[in-house]
């Protein structure tokens, strides 16, 4: 899931609320029709790179101000903690009062953002209750933002491109040689591209916005034409998203259009990502990318228990459940743990709070 902090000053740009309404959208639709949406599995690489470009432009930005790293940290905390432990909770609440029965002894990689990390050596984790995988993401995301404001820090924005390149290159090969998908170092893409998109937006303005849409259209196309060839090869194969490269050519389409957003932010062929239904959807994309998976795995089972058997109202009532608890997260765990942000500004920063500007996480969540 991805989430940026506008809030600090960072201008908003509607159309990436629309992004991550899309994307939270599509991972939903992935784990409820996995045969029709089977390319569902990369909107986790939108997420990324939006986490990317929003964090990367916003340490830019106040790297070098008095007590960034501690205003940083806080802030990412509010942004992801309180909705990750309430779900982390109702999942294992919702998991010792069902028939389900899924073991629990890894909690403590849960709840500190480590799980899945023996896949480094290519040991099995230990088991968990699968209503709560999407959690990988928010993990891979909270394990960036612990490393990359230090680093770019220590760099400057001069120095990533090499840095970037070895990452990108390092996942690629990470997967060829059986590093699982979940994990920060055989998952980077999506995140270093969106740095490096926040890098090359941030220091435009040696380059016009005309050679930059030329840029993104041109390569959002080649990246294009490469998911469409992917998705031929890889149709009826249950784990396309195996397939080591496949990352790597997602997440660049993905930049490419996340730039293009950017770059031409108003412009009337862009309306439709200004939809007040996404950008609604983009509000709560967060709470709803983590607990569409629970909602599903347990809701038909406690109707179950409680004598209700018709299908039919069994997927009604999940699905009105899906939305629904995204929506109470937001407004009774989000928004109030948004308003504490202004607690820790950035320095220099006169803040006003203003609930859109926290919702780009994953980033996926973030997402």
């Amino acid at each position: 899931m991805a989430t940026g902090d506008r809030s600090a000053g960072t201008s908003h740009i509607p159309e990436l609320d629309a992004f991550r309404g899309l994307a939270a959208l599509g991972v939903v639709f992935f784990h409820a029709f996995p045969s029709v949406f089977f390319l569902g599995w990369s909107f986790v690489d939108l997420f990324f790179v939006l986490s990317g470009y929003l964090i990367t432009s916003v340490i830019l930005r106040y790297r070098e101000h008095e007590a960034f790293f501690t205003a940083f940290y806080w802030r990412r905390a509010l942004r992801i903690w309180p909705v990750y432990y309430v779900v982390f909770a109702g999942v294992l609440a919702a998991n010792a009062v069902s028939s389900l029965g899924y073991p629990t002894e890894a909690w403590w990689q849960y709840a500190t953002f480590t799980q899945y990390v023996q896949r480094y050596w290519l040991a099995a984790p230990p088991p968990f209750v699968s209503a709560f995988s999407p959690s990988w993401s928010v993990a891979v995301e909270e394990q960036f933002y612990v490393v990359w404001p230090v680093v770019l820090r220590w760099l400057g924005p001069r120095r990533v491109l090499p840095l970037a390149v070895f990452l990108v290159a390092m996942g690629v090969a990470g997967r060829w040689a059986g590093w699982h998908h979940d994990l920060l170092l055989s998952r980077p893409d999506g995140l270093v591209f969106g740095s490096l998109l926040a890098i090359c937006l941030v220091t435009r303005s040696t380059v016009t916005d005309r050679r930059l849409c030329h840029a993104f259209g041109w390569g959002g196309a080649a990246a294009a034409a490469a998911v469409a060839v992917m998705g031929i090869v890889f149709w009826g194969n249950p784990e396309p998203q195996w397939r080591p490269v496949s990352f790597t050519i997602v997440a660049a389409f993905y930049a490419c259009g996340v730039g293009l957003a950017v770059v031409r932010s108003g412009h009337p062929w862009l309306r439709p990502l200004r939809s007040p239904w996404l950008a609604t959807l983009g509000l709560v994309s967060y709470p709803l990318y983590l607990t569409h998976l629970p909602v599903m795995h347990y809701t038909p089972v406690l109707l179950a228990r409680a004598g209700i058997t018709s299908g039919a109202l069994h997927s009604a009532v999940t699905w009105i459940g899906v939305f629904a608890a995204a929506a109470v997260l937001h407004w009774f765990v989000e928004r109030p743990a948004f308003a504490l942000k202004a607690r820790w500004p950035y320095a220099g920063v006169r803040e006003r709070h203003d609930v859109r500007a926290t919702t780009v996480v994953a980033a996926v969540p973030s997402r």
